[in-house]
């Protein structure tokens, strides 16, 4: 599962019952499959909670170089000439050591294991209460689809935001060395409890559109694709990658501004990082971004998004298959 806005929710494997099949093309094409069997009771709840989770960390795991030159290009290190995305993916590594790449990739997986536990299991929740309860066992229509992603995501974010907080301290205040507790403690410090939240506006902002269009379109990709195109009644998993690809790049599109936001409230007057006024809110934090850098500004390291999100989504799905059994 990445969003800061920055990560990716990761997605229940909807295969159709082959006793299922003989709907109408019609009706495919506006809900997604149904939902397969899935285990009930606490079965129903730890397997997706530890398949998300692993699943979660191997893919952040991978990128964690182009997630920590991500947060230095939004947040302008003067570290780093962030002009160039990969040029600076290279200085880090001449100037930290290979180790200076997965800087902060330990509070990164201490976060997302949680998060994307949570968010698979908000989800899955969601999806059944939905179907039994309002769609006579039916499948969930686009809308209802992205209501449980938007739903997963904000639930996912309230409780593990502090880790994520720690996170972009970490990535930013690399000269410091601080460990997570470190890092918490100094934000506690400045704020009270309030100050493990700094930010959490616009990440709740980000993350539900984010959550709520990734769940939705991959859900609806997926009914797209014709029986021709499948083995034995079930999706391939490069077409399960692309349509987890195209749902991850929208999603990110819209969410994008708002995590840029978040990153600079987040790591404003550490390290390099020039300070900003406190009082500002999220949308007054965005205008004052765009009156003085301008609206490029708000998508900042985008393209380098661009490029973590087949892969983090190739690797989400693969690996929670491969756990889940």
């Amino acid at each position: 599962t990445t969003m800061s806005p920055q990560q990716q929710p990761i997605v229940i494997s909807q295969e159709k019952d082959p006793s299922t099949t003989t709907t109408s093309s019609s009706s495919s094409t506006s809900q997604s499959p149904p939902l397969s069997k899935e285990p009930k009771g606490f079965k129903g709840f730890i397997v997706p909670f530890v398949s998300g989770g692993i699943a979660g960390i191997t893919a952040k795991s991978f990128i964690a170089p182009l997630e920590r030159v991500k947060i230095l290009y939004q947040v302008r290190s003067a570290h780093y000439d962030t002009a160039k995305p990969f040029k600076t993916l290279v200085q880090v590594g001449k100037n930290e050591g290979r180790k200076g790449l997965w800087r902060g990739n330990l509070a990164t997986v201490a976060r997302i294991f949680p998060y994307a536990a949570i968010q698979f299991c908000t989800y899955e929740q969601a999806n059944k209460i939905i179907m039994n309860k309002y769609n006579d066992g039916k499948p969930l229509t686009a809308l209802q689809h992205l209501c449980a992603g938007a739903l997963a995501g904000g639930v996912s974010v309230l409780i593990t935001y502090p880790l994520d907080l720690a996170r972009a301290r970490l990535a930013v205040e690399f000269d410091k060395h601080p460990s997570i507790s470190r890092a918490l403690v100094q934000c506690t410090s400045e704020g009270g409890w309030r100050g493990l939240y700094r930010g959490v506006g616009p990440t709740l902002l980000g993350i539900l559109p984010y959550a709520g269009i990734n769940f939705s379109v991959f859900a609806t990709l997926k009914g797209l694709i014709p029986e021709d195109y499948k083995k034995n009644g079930q999706i391939p998993v490069p077409l399960k990658l692309a349509c987890g690809g195209l749902a991850g790049a929208m999603g990110q599109t819209v969410a994008y501004p708002l995590d840029v936001v978040r990153r600079r409230m987040q790591t404003a007057g550490h390290a390099s990082i020039p300070d900003i006024d406190r009082n500002l809110g999220t949308f007054r934090l965005m205008s004052h971004i765009v009156r003085k850098e301008g609206f490029k500004a708000l998508y900042k390291g985008l393209s380098i998004n661009y490029y973590k999100v087949v892969p983090a989504v190739s690797i989400s799905f693969t690996t929670y298959e491969f756990v889940k059994g």
